[in-house]
């Protein structure tokens, strides 16, 4: 029998946990959750956890502790519900070791989708059919069949013309660091960016809106101004408080 999932999630939101509780065991999953920091390092001392998910209330300094417990624990994959909007700040807990941050507020059944995507790349299962031949690149949601040039996240596929596929390769094989468009034009494939740095800023908005329509509520490009463009997997939420709270669903933390 398969064993079922074990997440971590430390919290001190009582209702969060019991919506979050109710959303996992309906997909066969367990979910133990640690009030403090201090009871969540604990916890990942047991070897039958598979993620960690820690929420706005913690500091983001204990993030950082966790998320590097974490790692040091056979890359356990970690995901943080924040309700930051700095790009710097989600740069920095991208480096320390987290997988996925997600702005709050999130629907209960989105942030599982983002759980489950974690636990499928941590068993390495394929996004799409098992069947499918050929090499995958990936980082964070997003994994890419570079020889039929398929995006997935999850089970959701979108088809790219050689040129994304080559840019999105460009951005899975450089996932966190900055890359100029200088750098993206001088890597690119010959006659993808004929224009220069305006064809590289149209490529890069194409196939974020590309991306974007295989996940909700997740962003995919982080423009540092001045510089170029850092891919951070998906590992950021693009929308704001007011849109997040128009889409149907119970939220979580409201």
């Amino acid at each position: 029998m398969e064993k079922q999932p074990t997440v971590v999630f430390t919290s001190g939101d009582v209702v969060a946990v019991l919506q979050l509780q109710s959303t996992l065991q309906g997909r066969g999953w367990n979910l133990v959750t640690a009030l403090n920091s201090a009871e969540a390092h604990r916890l990942l001392l047991d070897e039958s956890v598979d993620l960690l998910l820690v929420d706005r209330s913690v500091e983001l300094h204990n993030v950082l502790e966790l998320a590097a417990a974490a790692k040091a624990r056979s890359d356990l994959p970690v995901i943080f519900v924040s309700d930051t909007r700095s790009g710097s700040a989600v740069v920095r807990v991208l480096g320390g070791g987290t997988d996925d941050v997600i702005a709050a507020p999130i629907t209960i059944e989105a942030l599982a989708d983002r759980i489950e995507a974690q636990l499928r790349m941590r068993r390495r299962e394929p996004a799409h059919d098992p069947g499918i031949s050929g090499t995958v690149a990936r980082s964070g949601l997003v994994e890419l069949d570079l020889v039929r040039e398929i995006a997935s996240i999850g089970s959701r596929t979108a088809q790219l013309s050689s040129a994304e596929a080559r840019l999105l390769h460009l951005f899975l094989q450089n996932a966190g660091r900055v890359l100029t468009p200088a750098y993206i034009g001088q890597m690119a494939g010959p006659g993808d960016f004929p224009g220069g740095y305006e064809d590289v800023h149209r490529g890069v908005l194409e196939l974020q809106r590309r991306l974007e329509s295989l996940a909700e509520d997740a962003k995919f490009f982080v423009v540092v101004n001045g510089a170029g463009y850092i891919f951070t997997g998906g590992a950021y939420d693009s929308r704001s408080r007011s849109e997040s709270h128009r889409q149907a669903g119970p939220r979580w933390p409201a």
